[in-house]
């Protein structure tokens, strides 16, 4: 196989089954994530036939901004690795995701020694840094903000509320974390590295624990970690390389859980994105019939020519 999809999904079994038979090619492998919280079973029997279908066996619970998330990436490309050691390239991307360029258009990526992530400077002491460089704890339930938000009464919400405002002041007063030692990037979480650069990845963590725990207690880590390590390596960045997931964050869009509809498709930079997020299997099941249309059309423009 020369491309693998590595996949973060916790519900839409069906939308799922969508985005993998949109993808699904010659020449290319599945790799799937579902968070422990959910039941497999929804998934595997949407995908239930497909040889080139590979689910995480050991699975995390995700919990929003936590390290947990970029745990499961790790099981995520360590299980693609060992089920595909000859591939090429690997994206990352979530079941909520839907492909814009063609699956010839992204085969034809595995041609290219370039990584397709976005991973962008900041100054230490930058709030963005900080995410890193001071401690955050938002694995615990109890620490995470979407958890308590959930929270179905509203004294136990108030409650957990102000053992967070405590928590997190008593945080706050700690001293930042030893210096990281290299440079700190960061950027949108979905990316398409080279299967050289997966393996350098996970090779540097194994070997240097404390770069990892450096995170361990971070916010976000899925938008930093993979992004330092390979903006301070010699794996070539794509030139001119931009985000290549169009999202919305329109007010309206916010107000859909930032859902996009068939209005969205106007949007879209054709040249520099190769996916959309996020789509519903209802509230975006127009826009993706569209979509299948474009890809399908012999004169698609060509991606990512923005760099050339």
């Amino acid at each position: 196989m020369k491309l693998i999809y590595l996949l973060l999904a916790h519900d839409q079994p069906k939308q799922l089954r969508r985005l993998v038979s949109a993808l699904n090619c010659d020449d290319v492998a599945f790799c799937i994530h579902i968070d422990q919280k959910a039941s497999l079973a929804p998934f595997m029997i949407e995908l239930a036939g497909m040889p080139n279908v590979q689910f995480v066996d050991d699975r995390v619970s995700v919990n929003w901004g936590g390290f947990s998330q970029t745990e499961a990436i790790m099981r995520l490309m360590r299980t693609a690795l060992a089920c595909w050691p000859d591939s090429k390239r690997m994206y990352l991307i979530s079941g909520s995701c839907y492909p814009l360029a063609s699956n010839t258009q992204l085969l034809a990526t595995c041609d290219t020694d370039d990584q397709l992530i976005k991973a962008k400077f900041f100054k230490p002491g930058t709030p963005r840094a900080e995410r890193a460089s001071r401690y955050n704890i938002s694995d615990h339930p109890y620490l995470n903000k979407r958890w308590v938000n959930m929270a179905r009464e509203r004294t136990d919400r108030n409650v957990l509320l102000e053992l967070q405002q405590y928590i997190g002041e008593f945080l706050e007063k700690l001293p930042p974390k030893p210096d990281l030692g290299m440079p700190f990037h960061g950027g949108a979480t979905w990316w398409g590295l080279t299967a050289d650069a997966v393996r350098y990845v996970l090779d540097y963590c194994d070997q240097h624990p404390a770069f990892v725990d450096y995170f361990r207690f971070s916010l976000h880590a899925d938008e930093s970690m993979v992004h330092t390590l390979i903006a301070n390596s010699s794996f070539p960045i794509k030139k001119g390389m931009k985000a290549f997931h169009y999202v919305d964050w329109s007010p309206a869009s916010i107000a859909r859980k930032k859902y996009l509809d068939v209005d969205s498709l106007d949007k879209v930079d054709w040249v520099s994105q190769l996916f959309i997020r996020k789509v519903h299997p209802d509230l975006s099941s127009a826009l993706m019939d569209r979509i299948d249309e474009r890809r399908a059309a012999p004169d698609q423009v060509v991606w990512g020519t923005y760099g050339d």
